[in-house]
């Protein structure tokens, strides 16, 4: 059973913020989640930063004053900023609104813990630029690493210059900072492999659906879902060649079926009543054909059918008869009856041919007697120079 993953996401918090255009569009819903999931990360992240400075770090600086008041300042910010992803859902926006104020935020605790010579937040300017590039495009992200950069190198000039950084943290406890401030790296760069394992298995998997559709486009009619006549025609091919290295001599019958009455439905009733009549027959076909039988639609109202190991003629004619009670049998739609019979022509390999056009078009004309003389089926004849036996 396959899990419906917007389903999960629309029963968890994240969902709720999700706003209902996105929803259609996979990429924007992916690229959606991420900053839900980012935004809520930071106010967590925000309020648990504030509380451990509260907790552990005592009040000998000024440091726990300016880091809970930055911290709490940051969790109503990305709060407010997540209602108005909910309403806009304007993901380009979000994401430099983010961009922005951890640039800021940054920026300012490095400059304020001593400069970036001394303070372990430099590590942290990096954030901008993974951010825009994960969730708008890298033109952004290095647009963002150049003002990220900028700053440090004019950061490391004044530091080189001796300039003097205030210094807000209480140097006993800088090894607790240290380590709130690696504790954050090592999220963001496990949170980074994350969205980009997520990004390329989604992608992976959309990429493997659509071709998968391709190839199913490519080789089945559109309307019955049955074969088409070129996957048809190679399908017999392979068989009648695996027959002859494996089980040779073993017989194969081929089928065809035309249905007589179908044209006057669909000129009376209009082609909605023929398509679904079309996708009816398609299906009563399979109902009474084997799992392992091969069934075509050749295109209009011809149908084929190969099958295997019918070595008795008798069962030949029993498929036969069962197809056309299945067909025969009446078909409802919007109040009509639709009622069609079918003609069948039947070849067998290798007893009437051993060549596959010459099979096919033995069937074909097969078929055509059986239609023309109000036969119900009929068994192509055998040619001149073939024998029963």
């Amino acid at each position: 059973m396959r899990l419906n993953i917007k389903a999960i996401r629309k029963n968890l918090l994240i969902g709720f913020f999700i706003p209902e255009e996105i929803s259609a569009d996979n990429e924007a819903y992916f690229k959606a989640t991420i900053i839900i999931g980012l935004l809520l990360t930071y106010i967590t992240l925000s309020f648990g930063g504030a509380l451990f400075m509260l907790v552990s770090i005592p009040t000998e600086s000024d440091f726990p004053v300016f880091g809970v008041s930055l911290n709490a300042l940051l969790a109503a910010f990305f709060c407010t900023l997540l209602f108005y992803f909910k309403k806009t859902g304007k993901i380009n926006t979000t994401t430099n609104i983010v961009a922005i104020v951890l640039y800021l935020s940054i920026a300012s605790s490095v400059f304020s813990t001593g400069g970036p010579l001394i303070t372990s937040v430099t590590s942290l300017m990096i954030l901008p630029s993974i951010i825009t590039t994960v969730l708008i495009n890298a033109r952004w992200g290095l647009i963002w690493f150049f003002v990220s950069l900028l700053t440090l190198v004019v950061l490391y000039a004044m530091a080189y210059n001796n300039y003097l950084f205030p210094n807000l943290n209480y140097p006993k406890h800088a090894d607790k900072i240290n380590t709130i401030v690696q504790c954050i790296n090592l999220i963001a760069v496990f949170g980074l492999v994350l969205v980009y394992g997520e990004m390329n298995r989604r992608y992976k998997n959309e990429r493997d659906v659509l071709f998968e559709k391709m190839k199913h486009l490519a080789t089945h009619d559109h309307l019955t879902e049955l074969k088409n006549r070129s996957q048809f025609e190679s399908s017999l091919a392979s068989l009648l060649v695996s027959n002859d290295k494996r089980m040779p001599g073993n017989k194969i019958s081929l089928f065809y079926l035309d249905l007589d009455g179908f044209k006057q439905i669909n000129d009376k009733h209009g082609h909605k009543a023929g398509d679904y009549l079309l996708k009816e027959i398609a299906k009563r076909i399979s109902r009474v054909v084997r799992i392992d039988d091969h069934v075509a639609r050749l295109g209009g109202d011809e149908f084929a059918i190969i099958t295997r190991y019918l070595h008795e003629e008798h069962d030949v004619e029993l498929i036969a008869k069962k197809l056309q009670d299945a067909i025969a049998h009446p078909i409802e739609f919007q109040g009509l009856r639709l009622i069609v019979s079918t003609s069948i022509g039947i070849a067998h390999y290798p007893l009437h041919s051993n060549d596959m056009d010459e099979l096919m078009n033995m069937a074909d004309q097969a078929m055509y007697k059986a239609k023309k003389n109000n036969l119900g089926w009929f068994v192509a004849a055998l040619p001149e120079n073939r024998t029963t036996e």
